[in-house]
């Protein structure tokens, strides 16, 4: 699998989790915590 970095590669490395606002609009989570997410529940299935 190949993905290639956009710009200086910062949105690939973006750790923000999923969250909300004080107002209850969702912020989107980055990159990277979405991989690292995916990869752990992948670990605990294998």
């Amino acid at each position: 699998m190949s993905e290639f970095a956009s710009d200086d590669g910062s949105k690939e490395r973006d750790a923000t989790p999923l969250s909300r606002t004080e107002e209850g609009e969702k912020v989107k989570p980055g990159k990277f915590w979405v991989y690292e997410q995916i990869m752990h529940i992948a670990c605990l299935l294998y």
